[in-house]
């Protein structure tokens, strides 16, 4: 796990966290939706790239060689995410 991963990761479970510290009885709820926001949004993520490579730009095989695909990946997840978390608010 790279530490943008990482950071993302924590991130999302310590909103978890404290979103469940203020409303208790919806904590398995809270953490569902923070768990389905990021899964949702990296395979968003994951398919846009590979869509990408597969039409001649991002080459997923020069992003790994280059250590850049952690950094590529949150790039693209933090639309899909902040698309995810809004509808879970709504």
């Amino acid at each position: 796990m790279t530490i943008p991963q990482l950071l993302t990761s924590l991130g999302g479970k310590a909103l978890a966290a404290q979103l469940t510290k203020l409303i208790p009885s919806w904590g398995l709820a809270i953490n569902a939706t923070a768990g389905d926001a990021l899964t949702a949004a990296l395979g968003a993520a994951w398919a846009t790239l590979c869509e990408m490579d597969g039409l001649g730009g991002e080459s997923i095989l020069k992003l790994v060689e280059t250590s850049q695909l952690s950094e590529v990946l949150n790039d693209l997840m933090a639309k899909p995410l902040r698309q995810q978390l809004q509808n879970a608010t709504r």
